[in-house]
């Protein structure tokens, strides 16, 4: 199996590093470890060439399953545009991901870890050990692995 796991960063102008993991939750194989970006002026542009290049990416690959790992809820509501553009390019992404794979997961950091029988921090350092630059997103594609046998 084949898990690509995905995680959007709000930075200006947006990007999402991903993982692509195959094996097993005991014994995950890095495949690849890179970031999509946008170099966009307008945020609409951004969100378009963020999703193609991952429309690109999945054509070129044979990824079984996507997570893409949402912002965990934070304790005070914030109106930061930052915030409402990650909410975008990460449903952007989900759409994309579904039109080339059929099982799509969207999953904030607790259940992540929650897919892998541990805690949000337990499975970052998952994460870290597999990529160590890239924890979340490795995170996430390792609960794709999990995905298969639950």
């Amino acid at each position: 199996m084949i898990a690509l796991g995905i995680v959007v960063k709000p930075s200006a102008p947006p990007s999402a590093e991903c993982v692509i993991l195959s094996g097993s939750v005991e014994d995950p194989r890095l495949i690849e470890s890179f970031a999509l970006k946008s170099n966009q002026d307008s945020t609409v542009n951004q969100i378009d060439l963020l999703g193609k290049s991952l429309s690109s990416k999945l054509s070129g690959t044979s990824v079984d399953i996507v997570v893409i790992r949402v912002a965990d809820f934070a304790r005070v509501a914030t109106r930061r545009n930052a915030s409402s553009i990650r909410l975008l390019v990460e449903g952007a992404l989900a759409f994309v991901a579904r039109s080339r794979v059929t099982s799509v997961h969207i999953r904030g950091g607790k259940e992540v870890g929650e897919s892998l029988s541990l805690s949000k921090d337990e499975a970052d350092e998952r994460g870290r050990a597999i990529a160590s630059s890239r924890k979340e997103a490795a995170a996430a594609a390792l609960s794709g692995l999990a995905t298969e046998h639950t």
